[in-house]
């Protein structure tokens, strides 16, 4: 009895040589916006004014249907027209309070690195500490890619 022949080991470049081929131009970007039209990959969004996660339940997105639920299923009509303001996650994050620091706020009105220097100098008045303060810089900095996010 003799042995099947193995496959030739590929190396790390040879699979992604093969991957590449294998994926259609198309597809091959960072971030993927389907189309919600799309048959295959597009899914409707959220009935809900100004929502753009999608359906999960009765034409809503899980986190409006679970506050439906939570409601006590009420007229779905009327809780879908009651629903102005966005989701958590989905608003506009308030900017740090320190001059030109465009990081979202993390608590006390600082970001998050502004809030652990703020520790650091003993926790004084925050608002009196952010005036003082400088903004961080960072070399790899980047625009937010939420589209709501304007950090």
């Amino acid at each position: 009895m003799t042995l099947p022949e193995k496959a030739p080991r590929l190396g790390r470049a040879g699979l992604l040589e093969e991957l590449m081929a294998a994926v259609r131009p198309e597809f091959r970007v960072d971030v993927l916006i389907v189309d919600s039209d799309d048959p295959v990959l597009g899914v409707k969004p959220c009935e809900i004014g100004g929502c753009d996660r999608p359906i999960k339940h009765r034409g809503m997105c899980n986190g409006h249907h679970l506050r439906w639920k939570k409601a006590g299923g009420t007229d779905l009509a009327t809780f879908k027209a009651e629903q102005a303001s966005p989701q958590m996650g989905r608003r506009e994050l308030d900017s740090c309070t320190v001059p030109d620091c465009r990081y979202g706020v993390a608590g006390h009105g600082l970001c998050c690195r502004h809030r652990d220097k703020w520790g650091r100098a003993g926790y004084p008045d925050p608002a009196a500490w952010a005036a003082t303060a400088t903004p961080l810089v960072s070399g790899s900095r980047q625009e937010c890619r939420l589209s709501f996010c304007l950090r």
